[in-house]
């Protein structure tokens, strides 16, 4: 059953997530997103390397749309669009490089979420599921492989019948 106030709920819970890792530096709070978390771990990192803190306050969703649905080869992908304000500043060695606390940043997301429908129509080298190893980074390319073919850690495998948030970017 398809629910589009839940898809949309899902989706501020998720950007929610993503904003608060990033503010606290901490890529752990976005592992029930296994799909993207490696892009926010890099985010992560290059901050760090770069010596910059961010901060969101007052966060405010205005607006949900779905801007797109496909469904093809046994997965279903929406496109979720968010209108968001925030009070957003980037610091750098204690100054304050970009934002203002004055103003409300106004800015839209995109948000891509997929479901596979029919495992037996996806083809199996179809990357689809863009999951890397936990431990070594290494892509795990095709469904059903529950070890990395590169170091041999377990992963955890997706739940495929639930919408699973697969990109995200700031538009």
């Amino acid at each position: 059953e398809f629910n589009e106030n839940e898809l949309f709920s899902m989706c501020e819970s998720s950007l929610r997530k993503i904003f608060r890792a990033t503010e606290e530096q901490n890529c752990d709070l976005v592992n029930d997103m296994p799909l993207i978390r490696n892009s926010v771990a890099n985010i992560i990192e290059d901050y760090k390397n770069a010596n910059l803190t961010v901060h969101y306050d007052d966060i405010e969703f205005h607006k949900f749309a779905i801007s797109n649905y496909v469904r093809k080869d046994g997965v279903a992908t929406v496109t979720v669009t968010a209108s968001v304000g925030y009070f957003y500043k980037k610091i750098k060695d204690s100054k304050v490089i970009e934002g203002d606390v004055k103003f409300k940043k106004q800015t839209r997301y995109q948000c891509e979420y997929i479901y596979i429908y029919d495992e037996t129509k996806v083809s199996s080298d179809a990357k689809v599921l863009a999951v890397n190893c936990p431990n070594c980074g290494a892509a795990i390319s095709t469904l059903g492989h529950k070890f990395c073919e590169y170091c041999g850690t377990g992963v955890k495998e997706v739940n495929l019948k639930s919408w699973e948030l697969s990109s995200y970017e700031e538009y």
